[in-house]
């Protein structure tokens, strides 16, 4: 098989065929190494590390992700890699030691790739770092990607691995996973949250993966799970076809700030309740949940964030942080 003949297996498929040795895993990093390289165009990839992955490949590992190939989004910390923050204000810092969320990756047996692009900080909507090109949607390449996980979005979606990481404070792995076709899910806090999102005022940003079917994300977060244990929440665990337990899901279709939507986004939600109907769910229309106040305190939340960033990062970032450069 070619390398774009293996993109066609997702995580769930790929992990099964590297168990029965239909494949190695050097076989499976090298096919995602091309993939990456042919779709270099996309903008998607800030720092590869093809040559490690391949070291890695090539060593045993019993992780239940063993062998799958991946990216960490570039506001995560791995160790001996460059680190930008999608901003030209952190120069060429090179991380001394990996971040927990990417130690627990690394312990699941998935072998990173690279960096996958991000904007400044994972602060916008759409990734397009001002020192490197914008990422490109697979899909339309004169379209975004989405934010802040862009890369990872454009990387999934090209085919190049099978899920990607990513991160999450105001739809940073939901709207890319929209913009681009895949299945994105904000986890519950706590699950896996983002390093200091505790200091914040509100704690709202969690990691997780853009994946392109449903059973991946299931696969990805039971092997979290059996690698950090959560005992104050309830396990995951194996999510089945048919839904044991009949659940009570509220519908609404109405922007919460008001604005008009997109008729193609309320067929999208009426027919994911037409689906949870059909698998014998009570499903029921609602009003909008979320005032308008909530976007506008999110929107002062953010801009917190923005000026912490700016005027405490020599601190939180490292001493040669330039933030004329932001």
């Amino acid at each position: 098989m070619n390398a774009w003949e293996l993109a066609e297996w997702d995580a769930v498929e790929t992990a099964d065929h590297l168990k029965k040795r239909d494949v190695s895993a050097t076989e499976v990093v090298e096919a995602a190494i091309t993939r990456a390289r042919d779709a270099a165009l996309l903008g998607a990839i800030v720092t590869p590390t093809f040559e490690r992955a391949l070291t890695e490949a090539g060593k045993p590992s019993q992780g239940p992700l063993a062998g799958l190939p991946t990216f960490i989004k570039d506001l995560a910390q791995v160790e001996g890699v460059r680190t930008t923050w999608g901003t030209a204000a952190a120069g060429e810092y090179v991380s001394p030691k990996s971040d927990p969320t990417v130690k627990a990756f690394q312990a699941t047996g998935m072998i990173s790739l690279g960096k996958s692009a991000t904007p400044e900080f994972g602060l916008t909507a759409t990734t397009e770092p001002l020192f490197s090109e914008p990422c490109r949607n697979p899909w339309a390449p004169n379209h975004s990607t989405g934010g802040s996980s862009g890369g990872a979005g454009a990387l999934v979606a090209a085919g190049v691995v099978p899920f990607a990481h990513g991160s999450d404070g105001g739809g940073s792995i939901r709207i890319p996973s929209s913009c681009c076709g895949l299945v994105g899910l904000k986890p519950s806090r706590r699950r896996l949250d983002m390093e200091g999102s505790n200091l914040l005022p509100v704690n709202v940003a969690v990691h997780g993966v853009l994946t392109r079917t449903v059973r991946d994300t299931v696969l990805f977060w039971n092997a979290v799970e059996a690698q950090l244990p959560r005992r104050h929440l309830p396990p995951i665990g194996e999510v089945k076809h048919k839904p044991e337990k009949k659940l009570r899901i509220g519908v609404y279709v109405e922007s919460p700030l008001g604005s008009v939507v997109h008729p193609d986004a309320i067929k999208a939600a009426e027919d994911a309740a037409a689906l949870c109907k059909e698998l014998g769910h009570d499903v029921q229309p609602i009003p909008c949940p979320v005032q308008r106040q909530v976007g506008l305190d999110f929107q002062r939340l953010w801009g917190f964030i923005a000026y912490v960033h700016l005027k405490g990062s020599r601190a939180l970032v490292h001493r040669d942080f330039d933030a004329d450069k932001l």
